[in-house]
This record gives structure tokens, C-alpha cells and sequence, in this order.
């Protein structure tokens, strides 16, 4: 009995530093670091986001040369306007200063919703 808990220690010891270090090298090299037939070249990338609720945010993505404003809530994604460019209104509002285009974007939509219902 006391020879059997002896060979089980000894596994024990050997195999959980091989698993440590294995899972290690999988973290840093291998997951999150795959890249399409080996190239490091992102054709994808998120602007920014905006969170208006617990729940509910807002996200500009670049993809190429074109912007996708998406909105995500409750586990669902909704495309809400593609755009070619950022609208050069918002660039030149924030000139010199951090950008925080979807909090424009947010704002001058509730502006403009407020403008219809007073009509």
C-alpha cells in the first residue's frame, strides 16, 4: 500500500509541472495569437465603445477602410449604419483634444430625437 502512494506521488510530481508548463506555453504562443496562413496584418479593429447601460453599448469597428457602428444587448448585435469614413463634423469638433465619437454620436442622436417628438 505505502509502494503505491509512493508511484502515485512520484506521477503526481512529474506530470503536474510538465502540465503547468505546457499550459503556459500554450497561453503565451499559441492561443490568442493566431493569425490567418501565418501573417500579422489586422484588417479588423474597434474605435471605440460606449456604454449606455449594464447591458447595452455601442461600438465603432473599423474593418478595411469602412466603419460599422454596432449596437450589443442582451447577447444580440445590431449593425445601426455603415459608414465609408468618420463624419468629418465630429473629427474637427474634438481637434487637438481625445476623440470620443460615439458619445458625439450618441448625444446628437438624442438630440435629434428630441427635435422630432417637439414637432
Amino acid at each position: 500500500m505505502d509502494e503505491e502512494i509512493l508511484k502515485a506521488a512520484v506521477r503526481l510530481a512529474i506530470s503536474l509541472p510538465l502540465v503547468a508548463a505546457l499550459s503556459y506555453l500554450a497561453i503565451k504562443y499559441g492561443l490568442g495569437r493566431r493569425t490567418v496562413g501565418g501573417q500579422k496584418c489586422r484588417h479588423m479593429r474597434v474605435v471605440e465603445q460606449v456604454s449606455l447601460g449594464p447591458k447595452v453599448s455601442l461600438s465603432l469597428v473599423q474593418v478595411g477602410e469602412n466603419y460599422f457602428l454596432l449596437a450589443h444587448q442582451d447577447g444580440s448585435t445590431v449593425l445601426v449604419k455603415e459608414m465609408k469614413e468618420i463624419p468629418a463634423e465630429l473629427s474637427n469638433e474634438h481637434a487637438g483634444m481625445p476623440v470620443n465619437i460615439l458619445s458625439t454620436l450618441a448625444n446628437k442622436w438624442k438630440q435629434q430625437g428630441n427635435d422630432n417628438h417637439e414637432k
